[in-house]
Order: C-alpha cells, then structure tokens, then sequence
C-alpha cells in the first residue's frame, strides 16, 4: 500500500521569512520589513500614501514589535496602489517624438517717426493743431534729407540741428519764418547742405483711384538706370522702381522718401503733354500702392501743369516743404 501523501501546511500570511541581512517579507509577500539606523520599517505594497509613494509605517523599535504591528496594519485602507499600465503606441512615440519647437515671439512694431505720423494722419485730413508753434525734431535714422514742413498753423524743423540754436533764430511772433528765404538759407549753413524749392505736398489714397485706369507695368532695368528722372529720384529715394504704361508715353516712380513715406513722380514724353497724360499717370500709380497706404507727391508750385495733373487725379494739397539733400555731408 503506497504512503499516503503529506498535506502541504497553510502558509502563515504573517509569518516573516529573511530574505537578506535586515530585510524581511511576510509570508503572503504583501509586507516587507526593512531595518535602518532608526529602527524597523513596515512596508505595504498594496497601498499607497497620500503622495501616491508606497505605505511605510514604522520606525518601530524591535522586529517582534514589527510582527505584532502586521494584524492592524491589514486593516488599515489608505489606496492601492495603482496598477503600472504600458503606454499606449501614440503615447510612446509623443514620448519620443523632438520637443515642438517654441512660436517665436512677434517682432515689436518699429516707432513711427512724429513727422511721418503727421503725414499720414494729414492723408485723411486729420492736421496737427493750427497753434502757431514750431516743433524741432530729429531727422528719422537713413534719412537722405533734412526738411521744413508746413502745414496751416503749424511747422515742423526736421534736421540734425540743436533745437535751441533753431528758436534762437526763429522769430516769436512770424508763425510763416520757418519756411522765409532768410531762415532756410541759415539752416542750409548750419547743414552744410543748401535748401530745395519750396514744393506743394500732395497726397491719395488707393482707394480713391478709378477701376479704369491706366495699368502700369515695371521698366527694364537697365533702360530705368539710364533714365535721368529715375537718378534724381535715388538722391532722395530708397527702394526706387520706374513704370510705364503700354504706349510708354511717360514714366512713373515710385520710392520711399521723407520719413519713410511713399512718394511718386511723373514725367511725360515732351511731344505728348498737354493732352491729359500726366492726370492719366498719376492716378495709375496709385493701383501700384498697398491698399491703406497714402502715395504722397512733392509739385513746385510754379509747375502748373504738374499741379494740375495731380489734382485732376484727385491729389489733395495738404501743405508744403523744403528739403536739404545731404549728398554734400
């Protein structure tokens, strides 16, 4: 008869078994023990502690005062530990994925230049104040000239000049002395440069031109470069294009100037004026000009047929000027 087999004992779930010098595991393998300087630590491994850290308890100073701390410690509920889950593909390949680069930082809007700010809010007639004063500013930094602008009641000195040296010169009671012949020659010494004609500052918006006109296309390069109008217009110009129209019965161009503004002039084939070509020109260009954006022309007044060119196309005088080129500093 073969020997009845031994039942295996029930493990005792509170029975501590040495696993290595000062740690010990009970006999379920839910606690470990573990000793430190401070003495014996009982740890939880199904629950966690408010940090969501495992549950320690402890110090406790004997491992018999550990073994009879276990009973309690079943009955103490805190949370369980949370079950480790693998992340899923699309987390994983975020995990590895570069970091997303940061949105640059939107450039700061460059400061606008006091004279071109009166410029542009004079394009929709909005003037600065007919108080008889005169401001003196710095001209704008790449400036190619310095001015004298004028408009009713109010003046503007814009040159690299020390602001009490122009008041010094510049009679209190004669609001018109900014733009008299004795005060611009004076300036143009202390410039080193020598003053333009005194010119009629005209000015349109995009919005104004008629769906009719003329359309323009670009002058070869090379035909522009030998275009006298076109040199002049680069002593007191940046950013210069020449236009003509299909017939090429004038030229058209158009360059940032005075502070920065957009400005435009005009020349007509000589054998062709008089006809209205000029008027045709000039409001063609403004289908040249980004929408919102005032186009700006500078007519000595004496030039009548110019004048009237620009007002037919619907130009509005807003005041007038004076530049003093700097090509001789």
């Amino acid at each position: 008869m073969a020997p009845a087999k031994k039942t295996a004992e029930p493990v005792d779930p509170n029975k501590l078994v040495r696993r290595s010098a000062g740690t010990y595991r009970s006999g379920d393998e839910r606690f470990e023990v573990r000793q430190s300087g401070l003495g014996w630590y009982l740890v939880d491994s199904t629950q966690a502690d408010e940090l969501g850290q495992e549950l320690v308890l402890g110090p406790f100073p004997t491992l018999a005062a550990v073994r009879d701390a276990i009973p309690a410690a079943r009955r103490t509920t805190v949370r369980s530990l949370p079950r480790p889950r693998k992340p899923s593909s699309k987390a994983r390949a975020k995990a590895d994925a570069p970091p997303e680069p940061k949105p640059k930082p939107e450039p700061e809007p460059k400061p606008v230049h006091r004279l071109l700010a009166v410029l542009l809010a004079a394009a929709t007639d909005t003037f600065p104040p007919s108080d008889l004063e005169v401001e003196v500013l710095a001209p704008p930094t790449g400036s190619k000239a310095d001015a004298v602008v004028a408009f009713s009641g109010h003046s503007m000195v814009v040159a690299g000049i020390d602001e009490a040296r122009v008041r010094r010169r510049l009679p209190a009671d004669d609001p018109a002395a900014p733009m008299s012949a004795d005060f611009l020659v004076w300036l143009g010494k202390q410039l080193g440069s020598e003053p333009g004609t005194i010119d009629a500052v005209l000015v349109a918006l995009p919005g104004w031109v008629s769906p009719k006109a003329l359309t323009l296309e670009p002058v070869p390069d090379r035909q522009a470069n030998a275009h006298d109008r076109v040199k002049r217009s680069r002593h007191y110009r940046a950013d210069v294009a020449a236009y003509t129209d299909a017939d090429e019965r004038g030229i058209v161009i158009l360059g940032r100037g005075l502070a920065g503004r957009l400005e435009v002039s005009i020349e007509v084939r000589p054998e062709l004026r008089g006809r209205g070509i000029g008027s045709d020109l000039a409001r063609a260009a403004l289908k040249l000009v980004p929408e919102g954006e005032p186009l700006f022309a500078q007519v000595t007044p004496g030039n009548v047929a110019s004048l009237r060119a620009f007002l037919a196309a619907g130009y509005r005088p807003i005041g007038s000027e004076v530049l003093f080129l700097r090509r001789r500093r």
